[in-house]
């Protein structure tokens, strides 16, 4: 009886994991911890249907085939060659951690920049006109002579996408009750137009001071403060899945999603764009926590071709720099 109790759970828990990504984004806030679980779900499930006797194997290896795409996403992209004459297009997407609040850091991380000669650079946590100037931003990288940010300087979060190619067009979309946003340019490259998409989405709520106090009344608000940020940020990708969706243009989508490979926010997006950052697990992005979160990504539309991704690590932000090349 408890081996049958035990096949249920794991086999609910493996459905939910499945719908993750098709539920409302209420809902799917509420099956956090399922996203947070996802590998240990499906390697237990595995185990299961190894051990377990019929029909029970069969139920849970059918919801371990089911599972695969889910893992495919944590096998890194393979190198690829670019196969046409028209050469790649290098990308740079990067949580710059407003650059410490520094101008030093500031001109040591645009110089790191230009030296990987990138074509497009997308940043997140842009710092605060007053902090660091965006003059002074676009002085130190002088070959990208086409550049927008958010209109409104916010305190934090602000973002920026520069480019070598011409940007024909650019908008924004900030969220109510939050300084999270994504902005978009248009940028003409080799005679077509690419939409590329800079990314801030809503952050866990788990920090130090989030379990302050007694240690189960500090678990149960961490796990209502993560539920409540959980909304807010399925939401915001929701919105940004309807603009892609409705996007003239192929696209790009790079920024820091601030939730992990097998939540929401990733893979509704992955119903609709290549995931070019898929990373092994406890691969992160994130270097806040030992390197083990990967909550920074970089997605393509399914004609375009990715080609490499990597991710370099600096001493000037406590997220690593996505570099990406693909083929339009």
């Amino acid at each position: 009886m408890a081996k049958n109790t035990l096949s249920w759970v794991l086999l609910a828990a493996a459905v939910l994991l499945l719908l993750l990504p098709f539920l409302p984004p209420q809902a799917a806030s509420w099956l956090l911890v399922v996203g947070y679980a996802a590998l240990p779900i499906i390697l237990a499930n595995v185990l299961a249907a190894i051990m377990r006797k019929s029909p029970w194997r069969w139920a849970h290896l059918a919801t371990v085939l089911l599972s695969l795409p889910l893992i495919y996403n944590y096998i890194p992209l393979i190198p690829r060659k670019a196969k046409t004459a028209t050469s790649p297009i290098k990308i740079i997407s990067w949580n710059v951690d407003n650059f410490l609040v520094s101008t030093d850091t500031m001109r040591h991380s645009t110089q790191y920049l230009r030296s990987q000669h990138p074509d497009i650079i997308c940043l997140q946590e842009r710092p605060h006109e007053v902090k660091v100037a965006w003059t002074d931003i676009l002085g130190a990288l002088p070959q990208y002579h086409h550049a927008v940010r958010n209109s409104h300087e916010d305190e934090v979060l602000n973002l920026a996408i520069l480019s070598r190619h011409p940007i024909i067009a650019s908008g924004e979309r900030t969220f109510d009750d939050t300084y999270n946003k994504y902005m978009w340019a248009d940028i003409h490259i080799h005679a077509d137009t690419l939409r590329v998409y800079s990314v801030h989405l809503q952050t866990t709520g788990t920090g130090p001071s989030a379990a302050s106090g007694a240690s189960s009344s500090g678990i149960t608000h961490t796990l209502r403060s993560a539920t409540h940020h959980a909304v807010m940020r399925n939401q915001q990708v929701r919105q940004l899945f309807h603009d892609i969706n409705h996007s003239p243009h192929p696209v790009v989508v790079c920024g820091d999603f601030n939730d992990t490979p097998s939540g929401y926010p990733a893979r509704l997006l992955r119903r609709r764009l290549t995931d070019i950052s898929r990373r092994w697990p406890l691969c992160g992005t994130y270097k806040g926590m030992g390197d083990i979160m990967k909550i920074d990504y970089m997605m393509c539309s399914s004609t375009l071709t990715p080609l490499t991704y990597h991710l370099a690590d600096t001493p000037w932000s406590d997220h690593m720099m996505q570099i990406a090349t693909i083929n339009n």
